[in-house]
């Protein structure tokens, strides 16, 4: 109820662009039950603002680095990390929405195991790796150039910035943002290549391993008015400054 307080107040009607903050936690099963991660406080280190435009069928996506310097509502500037630290999804959705200027309508929030899921329930995703990634901390390795990732392989995209550090590239949260949006892209062009009624399956079983605000009549309503786009065109994605 407080994350949903926390959301635009704004009125959205159907087919209208809508913009929707989406987290990835770095939380799963297995780390709850190790030692090592035992009690820790799971961080929202990705967050990328999207804004989808039904009737333009455009999509937005957004990377906002999280050691992005704001203003938080009640603790003054500092890093926007600190939001989770302090207010938990709520504030980071709040500082978010100031800091763009737009309003947030919507959340989704998904941790390692629905990320996985979701890739490995699509029956994988294709991408252009765009250099081998041999990263213990992300979770292994992952080989460059055109592929069909699963869901153990997408994640490790998705979480690692070391591999390219390593590689004397730097700025290894430039590059993991990157990745995330890329395969973020590559889910929306499989699931709208779906029929129909494999959309609201595949839908229906995303619902079980994300936390959001939508219902699954709401967001199978969005997908099936995306239809027709074209991801490699139609998804604008870059990160703030």
């Amino acid at each position: 109820d407080e994350l949903k307080a926390s959301l635009s107040n704004e009125t959205v009607q159907p087919g209208e662009p809508f913009y929707c903050l989406i987290m990835g936690v770095d939380k799963s099963e297995e780390r709850e039950q190790s030692a090592e991660f035992a009690g820790d406080t799971f961080r929202s280190d990705s967050m990328i603002l999207a804004r989808i435009d039904p009737t333009q069928k455009t999509v937005a996506l957004v990377s906002i680095e999280r050691d992005t310097y704001v203003d938080i509502e009640g603790y003054g500037p500092n890093k926007l990390n600190a939001a989770a630290s302090y207010g938990g999804a709520p504030l980071v959705v709040s500082t978010i929405s100031r800091f763009a200027g737009v309003p947030i309508s919507h959340y989704v929030s998904v941790d390692f195991d629905g990320f996985k899921a979701a890739v490995d329930g699509l029956g994988g995703i294709e991408v252009d790796v765009p250099m081998a990634i041999d990263d213990d901390e992300a979770g292994g390795r992952v080989e460059a150039g055109q592929q069909t990732l699963n869901g153990d392989q997408a994640l490790i995209l998705c979480r690692s910035r070391h591999a390219y550090e390593d590689a004397g590239y730097g700025g290894g949260d430039y590059y993991r943002a990157a990745n995330q949006r890329m395969v973020l892209g590559a889910i929306a062009k499989k699931l709208l290549a779906s029929d129909p009624a494999t959309m609201a399956n595949t839908v229906t079983a995303l619902c079980d391993y994300v936390t959001t605000d939508m219902s699954v009549t709401d967001i199978a309503a969005v997908a099936n008015s995306m239809r027709g786009m074209d991801p490699s065109t139609d998804i604008y994605s870059t990160m703030n400054p």
